[in-house]
């Protein structure tokens, strides 16, 4: 079944198996890089119509948890990338695409009025040569704004040695060897000293229910998942619309962007830190609380409510963002957000289009008779189809099915577009 839906795939959907892959020498992973990782922490500054990025700190880490191969090919997913050449050479040797809470914060009313800073992490194989590492900015669909660049020497001093914080660490499931996985920490977040078992049984009950839903259902046997018991000051988590403040060593709170049920951290640092003591790709951070609510913003991470109300649906579709770029279908629920996405341009997401370059989406898995846009009625509500209303915006963004779990929690799976698009990202971490 696995190898047939392959077959379906329309090539630049995710635009990483091209048919160079076929002729053109891969990047081996031993010939630049050693199995630690090199931290970037980065500023993004400025507002609405502007933005800096300002280097922070480079940390030595101890395990790298990304992919071993593949590492100058791109999903072209992100609003940002980051590239790294070698130093003599000048040659691709990485790549990867990341979004960030600041670029979702440009897009809010507020962002017209001051300036604010984030703090940004990415984590890239340690290497063993002088680099160019340049961040870049994705303009008009276009990857075409170098924010930062710089060389770097690997045996510079400017480069510090990373102290690991405290907490117990457990493996709640090993597949194997972390280049043949994807690696999923989970941090636990406003959990005090006595509340350690509950984080560890909440996190192997909503680890357990990520392979109950497909597509991770199939690829569950790719997946290596640890938990982080980090001890609390306070029990919970900030509620600012209650006036609740807790202590947390993560700094998780409601209210991100004065939406209620947006629950992140601007405290990248903190979680970067801890997520350091394991191999990682993709991190999640559980809130202790009941409150309904979480957050998943791609390559930076994933964050819910422990339990309470869809825990196992706000769980899954969190993780949808955070590790394969998808995109909210719902467009009805009010958000900060001012004009997300710009209908004159084909979003990244895989999952969302303006059918302005529809030919680089889920054309090919149109059925010959689904008329574009496709009528909410009853006749296509099961088929994959061009869906008006998405990205949190009624007209002009598309989406491809009439429910899914990108859309509602009541939906059963993933639709067939968005199931496709985690498989992609499974297989090119993984293979």
């Amino acid at each position: 079944m696995y190898k047939q839906m392959q077959k379906r795939i329309l090539l630049p959907l995710i635009l990483i198996f091209s048919s160079s892959l076929l002729t053109k020498a891969q990047i081996q992973f031993n010939d630049f890089f050693q199995k630690e990782s090199l931290r970037i922490d980065f500023a993004l500054a400025g507002s609405n119509d502007a933005q800096h990025c300002y280097l922070e700190q480079l940390l030595k880490e101890p395990y790298w948890g990304g992919r071993q191969h593949n590492l100058d090919e791109s999903m072209n997913l992100g609003d940002y990338c980051i590239e790294i050449r070698d130093g003599q050479s000048k040659k691709l040797i990485y790549t990867d695409g990341f979004s960030t809470l600041f670029d979702e914060w440009r897009t809010t009313k507020e962002a017209k009025t001051i300036k604010r800073s984030f703090t940004n992490a990415i984590q890239i194989p340690f290497p063993k040569q002088p680099i160019d590492l340049s961040i870049i900015y994705r303009d008009k669909g276009l990857f075409t704004d170098t924010l930062l660049s710089f060389t770097l020497d690997p045996e510079s001093q400017i480069i510090s040695q990373a102290v690991l914080p405290k907490g117990e660490v457990k493996q709640l499931l090993n597949n194997g060897e972390s280049s043949q996985c994807v690696d999923l920490v989970i941090l636990a977040e406003g959990y005090a000293q006595d509340e350690q078992d509950l984080f560890f049984k909440e996190a192997k009950k909503l680890a357990e229910g990520l392979f109950t839903s497909a597509p991770f259902k199939r690829n569950k046997d790719k997946f290596n998942i640890y938990a982080v018991g980090i001890v609390s000051p306070g029990s919970g988590v900030d509620n600012p619309h209650e006036n609740i403040w807790v202590e947390t060593p993560l700094n998780a709170t409601f209210n991100t962007f004065y939406s209620d049920r947006y629950l992140t951290s601007s405290d990248v640092r903190s979680i970067r830190n801890y997520a350091s003591l394991v191999p990682y790709d993709q991190i999640y951070v559980l809130v202790n609380t009941d409150k309904y609510g979480g957050g998943g913003i791609f390559n930076f991470y994933s964050m819910c409510s422990s339990r309470g109300r869809s825990e196992n649906e706000v769980f899954i579709h969190e993780f949808g963002h955070a590790f394969a770029g998808l995109g909210d279908e719902y467009y009805t629920s009010s958000t900060a957000y001012e004009a997300f996405f710009d209908t004159s341009v084909e979003p990244w997401q895989p999952n969302l289009t303006t059918l302005v370059n529809f030919d680089l989406k889920w054309k090919d898995l149109l059925a010959e008779k689904v008329p574009i846009p496709t009528p909410p009625s009853s006749k296509y509500k099961k088929q994959t189809g061009v869906f008006e209303g998405g990205g949190y915006m009624e007209k002009g963004i598309y989406r491809p099915a009439y429910n899914c779990r990108m859309k509602t929690n009541e939906a059963k799976d993933f639709c067939e577009v968005c199931g496709l698009a985690i498989d992609k990202t499974v297989q090119f971490l993984t293979e």
